[in-house]
């Protein structure tokens, strides 16, 4: 339960450096962006079977963050 409430477990989805909001063209791309820059905060991969997730929209975001199903 603490690790919820660690500071460094959140992102602000208006940090500007974090997100290019250019590149979300729907309010559903949205979700996929901040669980993709989830995954590049801590080292992980985001997994799912959206094939329209952007990676362009998170700094940082390569294809080793991402596996598609």
């Amino acid at each position: 339960m603490r690790a919820l409430l660690d500071v460094n477990v959140l992102i602000a989805l208006l940090d500007m450096q974090m997100f290019d909001w250019q590149q979300l063209f729907d309010p559903r791309q949205l979700t996929d962006a901040y669980l993709l820059a989830l995954a590049v905060q801590h080292a992980g991969v985001f997994v799912t079977f959206d094939h329209a997730v952007p990676l362009r929209a998170v700094a940082g975001a390569g294809a080793e963050h991402l596996v598609l199903i």
